[in-house]
């Protein structure tokens, strides 16, 4: 249970476990509604055709998206990374709703390797990631 009383449904987990089998799938948008976790969408598409087509600038989101990474070797690995799209233009209850459950989420979430936070739509695009895995963990993407 996160600091603001809401809890993981078990729906929830099973989404996740199914993007991590199934390579058909590149992600879940997960959201807050009527104060529980809810999968609001399985995603599919390239991420910033994901992005472009869905997200909402007043809507906060957690996504939970799988990233081909090159290792060393140059062999492509997955990495989930969680991303809390929390915008700072929707209304500040919501945003400490979803601040609040950020931890729970993460550690609910076994195999996630990365988790960014993201506050400005600028911020929420491949090449800003990219350079945001450069910088903050030495990855390559």
């Amino acid at each position: 249970m996160s600091i603001t009383g809401i809890v993981m449904p078990d729906a929830v987990i099973k989404a996740f476990e199914q993007v991590k089998l199934d390579d058909t799938l590149r992600g879940i948008m997960i959201a807050i509604l009527n104060e529980e976790l809810v999968v609001d969408r399985l995603i599919k598409e390239e991420f910033d055709v994901f992005i472009n087509s869905v997200i909402q600038d007043e809507v906060p989101r957690f996504i939970i998206y799988d990233f081909m990474v090159p290792n060393k070797s140059g062999i492509l690995n997955k990495k989930l990374v969680l991303i809390s799209w929390i915008p700072m233009a929707s209304p500040v209850f919501e945003r400490m709703k979803y601040a609040g459950t950020k931890t729970m989420i993460r550690r609910s979430f076994p195999g996630v390797a990365l988790d960014i936070h993201i506050e400005e739509r600028e911020d929420l695009t491949m090449e800003s990631l990219k350079a945001r895995f450069i910088k903050d963990h030495r990855i390559n993407l």
